[in-house]
């Protein structure tokens, strides 16, 4: 970005904010029409939040509306409703005596105790508190009813927890005020890691491995990474992305470093499958007594979760690894289970793995429809993943069918499919 907050007209203007500026002027417009909005802008420091709300302030004001600005301060977390009064107290100064009175009237009255001193007590219950919560909306609602208004909120995440309540009390209260909030924020330090993490996730499916490299090593994963419940996830991600990659002695050490992580904080929910992940992770090195065991542990929490979706990965698991006929019976399991499931994608990744267990066995008529299914199923988006993993990764038979094995078996299901039917 370059320019300033100045003129907007001025030719140094931000740019490469199109659309950010864009969504600034849709609800400034929206305002003067008598409708309210809010607008979060949120990221990490130094990205450029304050300059875009500078620039909104600017806007704002040649559009003619009146802009109450609040910054929060690292040191003034402590001082309760002091974002509150650095946003009403000016314009509330500016007022004739009248004209305050009129403003402060009825219910707005509530909010003299957050309009108090600073420095004075406000220890007032939880009732008392959305009391002068109520009140603060009502002197706001009564300033926009003498001239539509731009609330400018920055650093809201240094923002007291009494002027947060209030900021979250209006804004589920804006849609009938002509008035605009637009709040600048930093995402919470856990965010940026935790989303990366179910990004990677998405990219291994559709297998964007160089994509979801990328996203992992930004994400901040390793060990000095704190011991934060929604950080811990980015382990487990990137122990999907090493199995993908084939990097097997790597990806066990991201699953078995998830797992310890969540037993310190108790977290044995089997939604995140890490245990079955691991198990097939374990049988492709060779070690079959500990992919058994951690396949048994999930199906236990599994039975106990008792889910489709989490039911059928304990099945399908536990049939990869078992193989033979009773690992046939299990992926006939994991498909049943799974054969009403919302979670599609597990869904077809039974159906590829009973359909690989049918060739494997001979049962090649069998395979056609599961493999049929499976390819309807996965695609577009989770076929690509097929593509990207080489085939040589893959090369045990109790590991799981690779993905390139069951993308060549899925045509060759539908090709015998077209003979049967003459086609």
């Amino acid at each position: 970005m370059r320019g300033t907050a100045g003129d907007p007209g001025s030719s140094t203007r931000i740019v490469e904010r199109q659309d950010e500026l864009r969504r600034i002027r849709a609800a400034l417009g929206q305002a003067l029409e008598g409708a309210g909005s809010v607008l979060v802008i949120e990221g990490p420091a130094g990205i450029g939040k304050s300059r875009l709300l500078a620039e909104a302030c600017a806007l704002a004001e040649a559009d003619g509306l009146q802009v109450l600005r609040a910054r929060g301060g690292v040191l003034e977390r402590d001082l309760a409703y002091g974002a509150v009064r650095l946003l009403l107290e000016r314009p509330l100064a500016a007022l004739g005596d009248a004209e305050r009175e009129d403003v402060l009237s009825g219910a707005a009255a509530l909010a003299a105790p957050a309009l108090a001193a600073a420095g004075a007590e406000h220890t007032a219950s939880p009732d008392r508190g959305f009391a002068v919560d109520h009140g603060l909306f009502w002197c706001v609602a009564n300033l926009a009813e003498r001239r539509p208004l731009l609330l400018a909120l920055d650093d809201a995440h240094w923002f007291d927890a009494p002027s947060l309540r209030f900021v979250h009390y209006l804004a589920r209260r804006v849609a009938d005020l002509p008035l605009a909030m637009i709040l600048a924020t930093r995402l919470p330090p856990f965010a940026v890691t935790f989303i990366s993490a179910f990004l990677c996730l998405s990219l291994v499916e559709r297998g964007a491995l160089d994509e979801a490299e990328a996203i992992v090593a930004a994400s901040g994963c390793g060990p000095q990474l704190p011991e934060v419940l929604h950080m811990n996830h980015v382990f487990w991600a990137r122990g999907r992305l090493r199995a993908a990659q084939g990097r097997y002695d790597e990806a066990l050490d991201d699953l078995l470093e998830f797992g310890r992580r969540s037993d310190r904080v108790e977290l044995h929910n089997p939604a995140i499958p890490w245990r079955a992940d691991a198990a097939l992770v374990h049988a492709r090195l060779g070690r079959r007594d500990a992919a058994e065991q951690l396949a048994d542990e999930y199906h236990e929490l599994a039975r106990a979760w008792n889910t489709p979706r989490t039911i059928g990965i304990a099945a399908r698991t536990r049939g990869v690894l078992a193989g033979g006929d009773g690992g046939l019976l299990l992926l006939r399991e994991a498909v049943d289970a799974q054969a009403a499931s919302p979670a599609r994608l597990e869904y077809a990744r039974s159906l590829l793995e009973l359909g690989a267990g049918l060739r494997r066995a001979g049962q090649r008529s069998d395979a056609i429809e599961p493999l049929r299914c499976a390819a309807d199923l996965a695609r577009p988006a989770a076929r690509r993943s097929w593509r990207h993993v080489p085939a040589r990764s893959w090369a045990s038979p109790r590991g799981g069918a690779p993905p390139r094995v069951l993308r060549r078996r899925c045509a060759d299901a539908q090709r015998a499919a077209r003979g049967a039917d003459g086609g």
